[in-house]
């Protein structure tokens, strides 16, 4: 055989050497493509989507339309949190409110007997009261008209428990405001109503404890500016309860108290004359 066959013969083989590696490797990446390729057909023909063998799609994937539902329901569902915000008093529930407040009050002015307007406040309260319940627990303190107007109902429908608490809350805060046609403030009026319904606890018998020693209590330590009349009532009907009690020295100790803010016309001097017989001085 001659060199030059010979020699073409050698470079033949070793060029078919030199490529089978490669022939292997693309039959591996070919193999390895396939394979990606068929779980992502079992994937999609398990949710819905292109089956195997290239049939035609049968409609949306249940995982489309799961997210879908989700994006709906929640269109934050897919959202990064970057933070949990604190809880907050529900502003919008806020506005609704007054605006439903706003159309009691009317229909309770439109009343005029004062039994019926009681009773319509009282049917009216639990549609407020978890709402203010709630602004009370949380602490929140900003200026609150149905929280107000809430307090305003409690007294006048006689559920003085209530309405202490409330009432103590929304001054402590000290930015809470009647409506304008009240013309006071809160504590006038806390005082003021609490004087007519511990008389009428007085007149019935029955015992004004332990709210009208509440209000006593702060009235005598608080900075409220409560007017002189007002400020030494609250004094007196604490005195004629005391009496009535027959805790004269209490009694004697109030009417003090009355006549230190209201010299001239606190109205106790014939209290304080039984008072001071009864006691032996």
């Amino acid at each position: 055989m001659r060199p030059n066959k010979l020699n073409e013969i050698k470079a033949a083989q070793l060029k078919e050497q030199a490529d089978k590696p490669a022939r292997k490797t693309v039959t591996a990446k070919k193999s390895r493509k396939t394979a990606r390729v068929t779980k992502l057909d079992l994937i999609k023909k398990k949710h819905g989507n292109t089956p195997v063998g290239g049939e035609k799609t049968k409609g949306i994937s249940k995982l489309r339309d799961i997210k879908t539902a989700q994006l709906d329901k929640d269109p934050s569902a897919y959202q990064v949190k970057t933070h949990v915000a604190a809880p907050v008093v529900n502003g919008n529930q806020f506005d609704q409110l007054k605006a439903v407040m706003e159309t009691d009050i009317a229909r309770i002015k439109t009343v005029r007997n004062i039994a019926d307007k009681q009773r319509i406040k009282a049917d009216c309260l639990p549609n407020y009261l978890p709402f203010v319940e709630q602004y009370i627990s949380d602490e929140h303190d900003y200026p609150n008209s149905v929280a107000v107007q809430v307090m305003v109902w409690l007294l006048d429908i006689g559920d003085i428990e209530q309405a202490m608490r409330v009432a103590s809350y929304l001054i402590q805060l000290g930015n809470q405001h009647l409506p304008a046609n009240f013309k006071c403030d809160i504590p006038t009026l806390l005082c003021r109503e609490m004087y007519e319904w511990a008389d009428a606890q007085l007149k019935a018998g029955n015992s004004a404890e332990p709210y009208l020693g509440q209000l006593v209590s702060m009235v005598k330590t608080s900075d409220w500016d409560l007017p002189i009349a007002v400020e030494s009532q609250t004094y007196v009907i604490a005195a004629k309860h005391a009496f009535a009690q027959k805790d004269f020295k209490h009694c004697l100790a109030l009417c003090v108290e009355a006549e230190t803010v209201n010299p001239d016309k606190a109205g106790v001097k014939t209290l304080k004359a039984k008072c001071e017989k009864a006691l032996g001085a």
